[in-house]
């Protein structure tokens, strides 16, 4: 939309997407950084929204959100691995793989993961 600010539209997005839940056990949801590491849009932790990860590591070390910026630009979209806390377990990060997409002309990306685990889980099932 050429009319809205670029402020205005991740606003619109964003109310678009929050809610958004899938998978059988409704715990897939969207989420969505600039390409500074700025969280926009984190929906089971709206309390990082707006703070700058850039910086952030996970349990093996990587700076997810930095690696995932380095991978957008060569790839513009793909599957990526990273460690996070599921909700329910603080203790210990537990690997995570998603789907990143770049959208350049809001300077953002948006992706969606799952905990391997609970991938495996269903595939047993």
């Amino acid at each position: 939309n050429e009319n809205l600010s670029k402020k205005e539209l991740l606003k619109q997005i964003k109310k678009r997407l929050r809610d958004i839940r899938f998978f059988k056990n409704k715990t897939g949801y969207f989420f969505i950084y600039d390409l500074k590491g700025t969280c926009i849009l984190l929906p089971p932790n709206p309390s990082f929204e707006g703070k700058n990860l850039i910086n952030l590591k996970d349990a093996s070390g990587k700076f997810s959100i930095k690696e995932a910026i380095k991978f957008l630009k060569k790839n513009k979209s793909g599957f990526f691995e990273w460690y996070w806390y599921k909700p329910n377990d603080k203790t210990k990060m537990k690997k995570k793989i998603g789907y990143l997409y770049l959208y350049k002309p809001l300077d953002i990306y948006i992706g969606t993961a799952r905990y391997e685990e609970d991938i495996q889980k269903e595939m047993i099932l």
